[in-house]
């Protein structure tokens, strides 16, 4: 599950969840879009701290497109991830 977060100028956060597409199915895999390899192990994930590595650039850009390092986030199909209201905001 992935939240966008935007602070307010009084410290309030607002989170929402990341909106998958309409047609995602549980389990669909999420890329950066233009990328492309195989996913990881499990085993993988544990032992690179893949989540706590590409955390620090996930973001909501001013369209509201979950992106990670420029790439917007998508499915197998090309579908965007979106947030509903925040924009420019990150992600957790």
């Amino acid at each position: 599950v992935l939240c966008a977060v935007k602070t307010d100028e009084n410290g309030n956060e607002k989170v929402e969840f990341i909106d998958p597409p309409a047609d995602a199915k549980p389990g669909d895999r999420v890329i950066g879009e233009g990328l492309d390899g195989d996913p990881w192990t499990p085993n993988q994930i544990d032992k690179q701290k893949a989540f706590e590595t590409i955390a620090a650039n996930l973001l909501v850009d001013d369209n509201g497109i979950a992106k990670w390092s420029n790439y917007r986030l998508v499915t197998k199909d090309g579908s965007l991830l979106t947030a509903p209201t925040i924009r420019n905001g990150i992600m957790r």
